[in-house]
Order: structure tokens, then C-alpha cells, then sequence
């Protein structure tokens, strides 16, 4: 007889169903896990042999062999302790091999028979979840929070082996329980009004306002002293709350701390590998800085000063929102629709653009400087703003920023279409731009778009000629900052 039942593991940041099938041999008693396990997996037979000799059940009796499918998948990770402890129980007659095809298993084992809960278990109780077959999905009560965050009745908890078997042993399952409610998060501390430290700088606050708001990527560009890093550091506590969904994906990637901490931010040294931002690693394959960022905010200070391989490894993500990652034997896609704050000086002694000091730096020394930021790569950022010093308007604050940001969020969640087209001589005007200054295809509809949020800051419904004048002059400083003044 083959006992079967389900558990999963996770590829990527996404979950992955595994079967887990076990026989019994008339031979020398022992355990026997094939299905390219890891070396986690493979030491689960001791842990669950101490733990069912603890409880009094002598197993086990013959040979066991457990085979995870599909095998061609390696398995890593202590969360299918649970799904082997049962296919080994079912398959010595303790359990109900039936009842078990229907039911999915998750969570690490301690001697004692205690139930553990396992790091991001919320995509592995999604792949779970959402095979019809199942009927319970047993989880960790440690994975509370995870449980409650999806809203499915499958889901059960179990605090200990001991409490499982009594479910499993039971003559009939009881009725589904009720989906669990979402758990209200710890009271997050207040968070400060940065945007209000900064003095002045009316016109970069009105850029990181529109920025923020149709979620464009932002350069600035100053001076030392000048309040870029303030600024972007601001940006966090400037977003709305999550949704449930963005808290589910970031729950994916984190784990339930960062998914109850607000959104991510992400600010990496200049100094940071291609493959620490963008992902990859030597073996298996680990996440980026730009799938760490998704649906926050990652901060490049120094901008120029980053590699060249990884500032050109941004293109596929600031385009598209997800990043490759390929390896010899594995191949993964990982998200990464973040927001990006870059900051940078004008030149390398970072005082081309002062009143106050002059620049140390030769022309050629500036233009290579430059260059370090590629065409295609300003191509793709929304907004880039020079701030040559201290400007004395003090421009928006941090509350009516806030509260404007989430009003457009509002706005463009419940609109159906982008309404990014435009009429009479708006559309003219447009085109002349578009003309005169030899915009690409991508260009004309980023400008678009900036021009579709600072309509929908101002309650316009329709795209008006002004706001593609104010959102031409948040991105012409970007012809600047790729050739020499």
C-alpha cells in the first residue's frame, strides 16, 4: 500500500505542492527519504523518529521508503517535518491513508511533538489552499497571522503531533471551521514628518510628491548638503497603508515582521554587487534588493557611483516591474515593481552646480562622470530634478503631501481605463514637444503619465496643457545630467 498527502516548498517567493508518498518493505527497519531531498529534509527522519518514539509509537517497524515528487526538484527546508510524520503514520496503519490523500500538512517538528511555525509560510499555504482535491490544510498556530491574512476556511491549526492524530483519528472530520479573521497588527510608532526637516527645496518637494503619487522613479541631483538623502528617506512615511494583497506579497518575500512594519525601504551601499541587488548568488538562487523592495521604495544614494553592471541590470525591472534571474539549472522570475529614489551630485567633486564653491573638476572629468548613467537608463526614469542650492520656498508639507498621495492612489485605483489621451490643442502642443526635442516612444509615455497624475493632484479630469508643461519641466534636467554644461 502507497499512503500519500501533500505539503509544499517554496521556488522563488511562490509556493510549490509536494507530494509526499510512502511504501513499506519487509526488511531491516529504517528510513529511507528519495526525491532529491536537502540535507534539512533528509535529517527530518531522525527528528520524527525521536518525536514518535516519544509518544509512545514504535516505527518504525519495516523499511520505509517516503518519496517526494516531483524528483526533479530539489527540496529544502524543516516545513515538511509534518506531511512525512503523517505519510509515515499512515502507511504503518496508525492514520487513514484515505483521509490523508485529502489533506495538506505544513510545519517543523520538535522531539517533544510541538509544532513549529516555519519562516513565510504564507505561499506554501497558498499553493496548498488552492489545490481543489484538499479538503484541510493543518498549519502551525504559530502561523496565525498568515492563516488569517489569506481568509480560507481549508486552513486548520495545530499546536502539537499529539493534537494532530486526535484530529486524524477521529470516525469524521467536523465540520470546516470558520476562515480566521485578519489579526489587527501591533500599533505601528508615528512616523515623523521628514519632508518637513528639509527647508525649502519647494520645487524637489513638489517632484517627490509627484513621484510618490503616480508611483514614477526619481532622480535628483545637487550638491552635498542640499537635502537629496532627506528626501528620499521621507518617501516611506509619505505612502499609504497596504493592502491586504500587498501585505500577502511582501509577507512572501519578508515574513509577516517586515509585512506589519509598513512598506519596504531599501537603501543599499554603492558598493553593493550586481548580484546583491538584482539577485542570483553562487548555488541557490537568492532574492535582490529589488525584490527585498517591492511595493516600497529602494534608494540609491550615489547613484553614478554604483557599478555599471548593476545599474545597467535595472533596466528589466524599472521597466517591467519583475527581474530573471538565471543559473546553471535553475531559472527564476521574481517581482520587483518598487518605486526608485535615486540621488547623485552634478559632478564628481559634487560642486559643479554651486554659488558658493567651485568645482575642482576638468570638463572631460565631468562628461565621464556623466556617462556613467547610460541613455537607457535615464530613459526609463519618470522625473529628474536639479536642486544647484538652498531654494527658499518652502513648497508642500508632510501631511498635505501625504494626504494628496493617497488621494490620487484612491483616484487611480478606481479608475478602469488610464485616460492618458489628450484633445484640440493639447494634443498640438504635445506633438511639437515630442518633435523638438526627439523623444522616444517610451519617453512621450512617461511624460503622459506624470502628466495624468499631476491632472489627477490638481482634480482635473482630463490631461490639460499645463500639466504636460510642469511635467516636461520635472524631466528636462535629465538631458543635463548625461551631457556637460
Amino acid at each position: 500500500m502507497v499512503a500519500k498527502t501533500f505539503g509544499s516548498v517554496l521556488h522563488g517567493i511562490d509556493g510549490e505542492v509536494v507530494e509526499v508518498e510512502s511504501v513499506r518493505f519487509n526488511s531491516r527497519p529504517e528510513i529511507q527519504i528519495t526525491g532529491l531531498a536537502g540535507n534539512v529534509v533528509r535529517e527530518s527522519r531522525d527528528r520524527i523518529r525521536a518525536c514518535l518514539r516519544g509518544l509512545g509509537i514504535d516505527t518504525p517497524s519495516a523499511k520505509l521508503v517516503v518519496h517526494l515528487v516531483p524528483a526533479t526538484q530539489k527540496k529544502e527546508g524543516s516545513q515538511l517535518d509534518l506531511a512525512i510524520a503523517v505519510a509515515i503514520l499512515a502507511v504503518e496503519g496508525i492514520v487513514s491513508a484515505a483521509r490523508i490523500e485529502k489533506a495538506g500538512f505544513l510545519g517543523e517538528l520538535r522531539l517533544t511533538g510541538e509544532v513549529v511555525a516555519i519562516p513565510r509560510a504564507i505561499a506554501m499555504m497558498q499553493s496548498l489552499v488552492s489545490l481543489e482535491k484538499l479538503e484541510r490544510v493543518f498549519v502551525p498556530t504559530g502561523n496565525k497571522w498568515d492563516a488569517s491574512l489569506l481568509r480560507c476556511s481549508k486552513l486548520e491549526l495545530v499546536d502539537s503531533l499529539q493534537t494532530l492524530l486526535a484530529k486524524l483519528t477521529q470516525n469524521e472530520w467536523p465540520d470546516s471551521p470558520a476562515p480566521l479573521l485578519p489579526l489587527s497588527d501591533p500599533p505601528a510608532p508615528l512616523a515623523k514628518p521628514m519632508l518637513d526637516y528639509v527647508r525649502g527645496q519647494a520645487t524637489a518637494k513638489r517632484a517627490l510628491q509627484v513621484a510618490l503619487a503616480g508611483r514614477h522613479h526619481l532622480l535628483l541631483s545637487g550638491t552635498p548638503g542640499v537635502g537629496k538623502s532627506l528626501l528620499s528617506q521621507s518617501a516611506p512615511s509619505l505612502l499609504p497603508s497596504m493592502s491586504d494583497l500587498e501585505r500577502i506579497e511582501i509577507s512572501k518575500i519578508h515574513g509577516r515582521r517586515a509585512a506589519t512594519g509598513g512598506r519596504p525601504f531599501r537603501a543599499p551601499h554603492h558598493s553593493v554587487s550586481a548580484s546583491a541587488l538584482l539577485g542570483g548568488g553562487s548555488g541557490e538562487i537568492r532574492m535582490g534588493e529589488v525584490t527585498l523592495a517591492h511595493r516600497g521604495v529602494l534608494f540609491l544614494d550615489e547613484f553614478p557611483e554604483y557599478r555599471r553592471d548593476a545599474i545597467e541590470g535595472l533596466r528589466e525591472p524599472l521597466q517591467e516591474g519583475v527581474v530573471r534571474v538565471s543559473r546553471v539549472g535553475s531559472t527564476l522570475k521574481l517581482p520587483a515593481r518598487f518605486l526608485l529614489v535615486a540621488a547623485m551630485n552634478p559632478c564628481g567633486c559634487g560642486y559643479l552646480l554651486s554659488r558658493q564653491y567651485p568645482c575642482r573638476c576638468p570638463p572631460d572629468k565631468v562628461a565621464a562622470y556623466r556617462r556613467r548613467l547610460s541613455g537607457p537608463i535615464m530613459d526609463r526614469i519618470d522625473l529628474a530634478v536639479m536642486m544647484p542650492g538652498m531654494e527658499v520656498r518652502e513648497g508642500i508639507s508632510h501631511e498635505q503631501a501625504k494626504s494628496s498621495i493617497e488621494r490620487v492612489w484612491n483616484i487611480q485605483q478606481a479608475r478602469s481605463i488610464e485616460a492618458l489621451e489628450l484633445r484640440g490643442r493639447t494634443q498640438h502642443w504635445f506633438d511639437g514637444l515630442c518633435s523638438r526635442e526627439f523623444l522616444s516612444y517610451r519617453a512621450r509615455e512617461k511624460l503622459l503619465r506624470v502628466a495624468r497624475t499631476i491632472a489627477d493632484l490638481e482634480d482635473r479630469p482630463a490631461i490639460e496643457q499645463q500639466d504636460l508643461i510642469e511635467a516636461w519641466a520635472l524631466r528636462c534636467d535629465a538631458k543635463q545630467l548625461v551631457s556637460v554644461s
